[in-house]
């Protein structure tokens, strides 16, 4: 089934609610999705929640460190 919408989990919270949803139409195989993001200073948690007509699936956690410059 194809990928319906993509969603940014930051820390276990979606980043910026439904206004940061990436959604894609009658896209059969691979899809991409990217954001552009600032964190604050410390570790962070990032997954990408993404969801067809009949399931949903979440990426592996990706682990980031930001410093303050």
């Amino acid at each position: 089934h194809p990928i319906k919408t993509m969603r940014l989990i930051v820390d276990g919270r979606p980043w910026k609610g439904i206004q940061e949803v990436r959604k894609f139409e009658d896209q059969n195989g691979e899809v991409e999705a990217s954001w552009q993001i600032e964190l604050q200073p410390g570790a962070h948690q990032l997954v990408v929640l993404a969801d067809s007509a009949v399931s949903r699936g979440l990426s592996s956690v990706v682990e980031v460190a930001s410093s303050s410059l």
